[in-house]
């Protein structure tokens, strides 16, 4: 109810801190149950979180790096090493042998997925300013889930020096990172907060650190994690799962909604409704009738539209340069990347054999931006077919 469900449809950040997620249990149930498996599948996961989204699953991977690095010390368990780093290489080798059949250059993938996003995020980091609510009013609920099993530790931390040999405080440092490590990402992402399923999770790991301790009114405190639990997860559900809030529908008239069939059967048992446009009429005309004329072009052509579903519907590749055209989806001019990318977009376009590019419902967006920082005005012929969708003639340059 608080993880995918948020979204409705499957989305990378999702996949980038579940991923994470089980790699912070590998880390667990490798050090509880002392077996090699678990050290395997610790660089396996984390590295499935990594190319699903560099973030967050880089904060979670720094801060596991430094709870493996006490724990490596402290209780002299080199041999783990071993087992991570083999399971790193092969993992790595896998990557490179895969890239290589698909025709994905090393340094295609290092700019894409490396570089390209430190930019963007140091950029965000640059411009963010730390506020009360950004840092604990939007995240009350998952502090107070960890606060029984926090209060606990550190107090043990403090009382009795030895605890650090103990499995528990491991356990503990590795919750602790990954819930400052999600919540870090949050500060930084433009996206919705999707991180609220930690608040059963920690919830749970509290009542286990609870469970082996004497404590007075301990029955009390079980309730109240329960109750807070219980109550965060009626209230979030019926935010971003009734009301849409993490797609911006949360002020959104469901009843205008119209069956997303009417533009292909393929979207039946879909309703079609947008934050942006208060006629959904509009935008299904204007989806059919891209369709149409679409599927009367019979030519290699590229495709640049948020409407992500017209290559499934068409059976058609449509050769979209990115998954999507806000300010972060690629490097603009000032970005040191611009070069990269334009490089990249042109040999697409050339190793294709592009021969006319269609943008849809970019009424408002900067066709500077979209098209003309990349491609010679000279070399495109523009048409207007509609209000919202455009034709883009490539000649011989």
């Amino acid at each position: 109810m608080l993880a995918y469900t948020s979204s409705g449809t499957p989305f990378l950040d999702h996949h980038s801190a579940f991923f994470s997620l089980l790699g912070i249990y590998c880390l667990i149930l490798a050090i509880d149950r002392e077996k090699n498996l678990y050290w395997i599948l610790l660089p396996i996961f984390f590295g499935l979180a990594f190319l699903s989204k560099q973030v967050p699953s880089s904060y979670v991977i720094l801060s596991t790096f430094f709870v493996l690095f006490i724990y490596v010390v402290i209780k002299k368990k080199f041999d783990c090493l071993k087992y991570i780093l083999i399971s790193s290489a092969i993992f790595i080798i896998i990557i490179l042998i895969f890239g290589n059949i698909q025709g994905i250059s090393l340094d295609s993938f290092l700019v894409q997925i490396i570089y390209f996003p430190q930019s963007i995020g140091s950029e965000r980091f640059a411009d963010y300013k730390l506020t009360f609510k950004g840092i604990v009013g939007h995240y009350k609920f998952i502090y107070l889930a960890i606060l029984p099993m926090f209060y606990l530790n550190v107090k043990k931390i403090i009382n009795d020096h030895s605890y650090i040999n103990q499995k528990d405080f491991y356990f503990f440092l590795a919750l602790t990172m990954l819930m400052f490590s999600l919540i870090f990402h949050q500060f930084l992402t433009k996206n919705q907060i999707f991180i609220f399923f930690l608040i059963p999770i920690l919830a749970g790991f509290s009542q286990i650190y609870l469970k082996n301790i004497k404590l007075k009114h301990k029955g009390k405190i079980f309730i109240a994690i329960a109750l807070i639990c219980f109550f965060s997860t009626i209230k979030y559900h019926l935010r971003f799962n009734e009301n849409r809030k993490f797609h911006e529908l949360s002020h959104v008239d469901f009843s205008s909604s119209i069956d997303a069939s009417t533009i292909d059967e393929k979207l039946s048992g879909l309703n079609w409704i947008s934050p942006f446009n208060n006629n959904p009429n509009e935008e299904i005309n204007l989806a059919k009738f891209a369709k149409k004329v679409l599927k009367k072009d019979k030519r290699n052509k590229m495709v640049i539209t948020d409407f992500q579903f017209f290559s499934a519907i068409l059976n058609e590749k449509l050769n979209s340069p990115s998954r999507s055209y806000d300010t972060i989806s690629y490097p603009g001019k000032k970005n040191k990347y611009f070069k990269k990318y334009k490089a990249f977009l042109l040999n697409s376009i050339k190793e294709k054999n592009i021969e006319v590019i269609y943008m849809i419902n970019f009424d408002n967006a900067d066709e500077n931006l979209i098209l003309y920082d990349f491609i010679d005005k000279d070399c495109l012929d523009r048409e207007i077919i509609s209000k919202q969708l455009k034709k883009f003639e490539l000649n011989k340059c």
